[in-house]
């Protein structure tokens, strides 16, 4: 587990967790004398209807997969995307966090970020910042170049 980025800690342990619910809930079951085979042929059968009636939660639990196996970004990143710009709180399964810069947390469906351009502002270490930088007309260039220069 060391090995796993905190992302994927996080997605083991849920899994792990409900893995282990599941279980204990079938054994309890079990040993209550409930036939188990009944129990996971009709849930076969529910699992078929509300499958069609979740496609959406389907298709944002297999982009969130996507997002996780892919990487484009990981928790603390700053990212543009659908014009949302901040920084990433949490990759779940089926949406993410991202806090934007004025402090709202937008929650995203993993769908939508599958479907649109993820600009990743975080990925490489240095990064260009553009600014324009108002001069008057009666100013002397050169000094105000020297002005900005000296001010970074």
């Amino acid at each position: 587990i060391k090995h796993l980025d905190l992302q994927q800690r996080i997605l083991f342990t849920k899994v792990a967790k409900y893995g282990v619910l599941t279980i204990a809930f079938a054994s309890a079951l079990n040993q209550l004398g409930f036939d188990l085979k009944v129990l996971l042929g009709a849930a076969g059968v529910l699992t078929v209807a509300v499958g069609f009636a979740a496609q959406t939660s389907a298709s944002n639990l297999i982009s969130g997969i996507f997002l996780m196996v892919e990487k484009p970004f990981v928790i603390g990143d700053i990212i543009d995307v659908a014009n949302i710009k901040g920084e990433v709180l949490s990759i779940d399964l089926l949406s993410c966090k991202i806090r934007m810069f004025n402090n709202v947390m937008v929650r995203i469906p993993n769908e939508s970020m599958v479907k649109s351009n993820i600009t990743n502002l975080s990925y490489f270490p240095v990064r260009r910042v553009d600014f324009k930088v108002g001069v008057g007309y009666a100013s002397d260039i050169k000094q105000s170049m020297c002005s900005c220069r000296c001010g970074l």
